[in-house]
């Protein structure tokens, strides 16, 4: 009755130690992914911020004072025909 007793406890102890690891392993993963996003949410905006300033510094090499302010007063206009 012991031998069996002991038996049982082992194959208790093998399935709990089983469910707890499948616990970790998911929790890792859970944890893996939410790391990922983030990375890849943080690369996407560097790479954003990145664009843009190379876009900034190609638009002010290729326009002088007097082609930045006629845009500038073209695109105020285009929205206050909008309004």
């Amino acid at each position: 009755a012991a031998s069996e007793a002991g038996a049982r406890e082992r194959e208790h102890l093998i399935g709990e130690g089983q469910r707890l690891s499948q616990r970790v392993v998911e929790q890792a993963k859970a944890g893996i992914d939410f790391e990922l996003k983030q990375a890849s949410e943080g690369l996407k905006a560097e790479a954003a911020e990145y664009a843009l300033k190379l876009a900034e510094e190609k638009i002010g090499r290729r326009l002088d004072d007097a082609e930045q302010i006629k845009l500038l007063e073209d695109a105020i206009k285009k929205l206050e025909d909008r309004a």
